[in-house]
């Protein structure tokens, strides 16, 4: 897919930019405002976490991106599905006790023998998660986890059977599709290899169950639609693929794009999330900032909008090479600020999540890695309305946050106005080092301080 950042200058240019009297600039159609807003901090604690997951190890249990499933009845009895990248994805009860855990599929074998080099194939490496309801297979409607694999450029569909669990069986059940799960991004395993595959992940169900995938190291997104098979497996059908900006046209009419590692990277997408009320779809450009996409139209460039853009966003740097590490380190200018990005928003931008407070009213939360964040916009004006960190009460707070996810439901005594279930990245209160975990909050401790 590297070919297709081609046309990105092109894309950039035919948007053009002008600048308003009032200090607002487009820039591919773009609205930049330099915002000032007196909004709402606060911090809160953590009610309760999951195992420590160790990150060094032969398969590296590196805790990523949760989504939950609400049982719809007895939300006591919700689970939690979390991916660990390489070391699989786990289940949680809402006590964040572990009851099932579903390791990576394995690397394709090399050739052995005589001559043969160090095989360089990848396994397994589920990275994003999300929930579908009422799936319809073969006239019964089940629950679903769908699930990115990085490793394999495809993704992974799962059913959900609680009553399988209440009698002692595991509760998930891979029911991938054997013959229709093609490679989103790539043709080969030597492309598999390079690691420019399937990332971010998001579903939505609108007259079908729609997928958006996102593509690591690429400004790229996927759609797909899952298809049923009269088998009771489930595949998928690739629908298009998206080429977003990764450069930008500024108001002095320069250009300018993030700073990446290595030649042929650009900034790519990992947190994304629908909200069908409003016909929006919601990504984060890790380096760049936030994107509003028409959800019945996503491939409608016109209807594109970069509506929040990270700090340094515009900023000037320096790139150099590193003979030692194999890389440019970035540095930025210290005595030049553009202030086109928000005061907010610290790249990387991560997890996004929906906050349903009923009637269109809400909240899009957003994680800010860079600072240990998270940012609310108020979901029917994209304004942020407040910044909160997660900070260390009777466990650890939460660092470096990658992927998260809200439940607005009674999910049991500890979160009757639902919870919001974070990665966290640095996890300290473990005698494993370093390792990750997943940070339970409570969100009427955040509901309280709105």
């Amino acid at each position: 897919m590297k070919q297709t950042h081609a046309i990105v200058l092109t894309l950039v240019a035919l948007l053009g930019a002008c600048t308003t009297a009032n200090n607002t600039a487009s820039v591919g159609g773009i609205s930049l405002v330099n915002s000032t807003l007196d909004i709402k901090r606060f911090s809160v604690t953590p009610t309760l976490e999951t195992r420590a997951l160790p990150k060094n190890g032969p398969r590296g249990f590196d805790a990523d991106d949760p989504a939950i499933w609400v049982n719809s009845e007895d939300g006591r009895l919700s689970l939690v599905a979390a991916t660990l990248k390489r070391g699989g994805m786990d289940i949680y009860d809402m006590q964040g006790q572990l009851i099932q855990h579903i390791p990576a599929k394995p690397a394709p074998a090399c050739a052995t023998g005589f001559g043969a080099q160090p095989c360089p194939h990848v396994g397994g490496r589920w990275n994003n998660v999300d929930v579908v309801y009422d799936f319809n297979i073969n006239g019964e409607k089940h629950d679903l986890f769908v699930v990115s694999d990085r490793g394999t450029d495809t993704i992974d569909i799962f059913k959900i059977d609680y009553a399988a669990h209440r009698s002692g069986a595991a509760p998930v059940q891979n029911i991938t599709s054997s013959r229709n799960t093609p490679q989103i991004f790539t043709q080969s395993q030597a492309d598999l290899n390079d690691g420019d595959t399937a990332y971010g992940l998001a579903a939505v169900k609108r007259d079908s169950t729609h997928v958006f995938v996102t593509q690591n190291n690429q400004s790229v997104v996927a759609e797909l639609i899952l298809q049923a098979e009269n088998n009771g497996e489930v595949g998928y059908q690739i629908v298009r693929h998206m080429v977003f900006p990764s450069k930008f046209l500024l108001p002095d009419h320069t250009v300018w794009q993030a700073c990446t590692d290595s030649d042929g990277e650009y900034p790519h997408f990992e947190g994304i999330v629908a909200d069908t009320e409003h016909n929006a779809l919601y990504l984060a450009q890790e380096d760049i900032g936030l994107w509003r996409v028409a959800l019945d139209q996503p491939g409608d460039v016109a209807q594109w909008s970069l509506f929040a853009r990270v700090n340094d966003y515009g900023n000037p740097y320096t790139r150099t090479w590193s003979d030692a590490e194999e890389e440019y380190h970035c540095d930025p200018a210290t005595d030049i600020r553009t202030q086109f990005g928000s005061e907010y928003l610290h790249a990387d931008v991560e997890g996004l999540t929906l906050y349903d407070a009923g009637d269109g009213d809400g909240y899009l939360t957003v994680s800010s890695q860079g600072n240990n964040s998270v940012v609310l916009y108020q979901r029917t004006t994209l304004k942020p309305v407040a910044v909160f960190d997660v900070v260390a009460g009777t466990i650890d707070g939460v660092m470096e946050t990658d992927g998260m996810m809200i439940s607005e439901a009674n999910l049991g005594p500890a979160f009757t106005q639902g919870a919001l279930i974070m990665q966290d990245g640095e996890n300290q209160d473990s005698e494993i080092q370093p390792s990750t975990n997943f940070k339970y909050v409570d969100w009427k401790a955040i509901a309280d301080q709105l």
